[in-house]
C-alpha cells in the first residue's frame, strides 16, 4: 500500500518555520493596513501622507510575504490533478 501523502523524490520539504514566518509577515502587513485605516477614520491626521505611508508599508509587507510564499512553496509545481483518481485503498 502506498502512502497518499508521499512526496516525489525531487521535492525539497519546506520548513514550517519559513512558512510561519512568511504568514506572520503577511499578517503584520494586513494588521498595519487595518489599524492605520481605522485610526484615520476615527481621528483624521493633520498630514494624510502619514496614513498613506503606513498603508503602503503594510501593503509592501503583504506583497513581499505572498511573493516569498510563492517562491518557497512553489504551488505551481505541486498540485493535485483532479482528473486522475486516487488508488483504491484511499479512504
Amino acid at each position: 500500500m502506498s502512502d497518499e501523502h508521499s512526496t516525489p523524490e525531487n521535492v525539497t520539504p519546506v520548513s514550517p518555520a519559513v512558512t510561519n514566518g512568511l504568514s506572520y509577515i503577511g499578517g503584520i502587513g494586513l494588521v498595519t493596513i487595518f489599524i492605520t485605516l481605522g485610526i484615520a477614520v476615527v481621528a483624521p491626521p493633520e498630514n494624510p501622507n502619514v496614513v498613506g505611508m503606513f498603508v503602503l508599508g503594510g501593503l509592501l509587507l503583504l506583497i513581499s510575504a505572498i511573493i516569498g510564499w510563492f517562491f518557497v512553496v512553489q504551488p505551481h509545481k505541486h498540485f493535485d490533478d483532479i482528473n486522475q483518481p486516487l488508488e483504491e485503498e484511499h479512504h
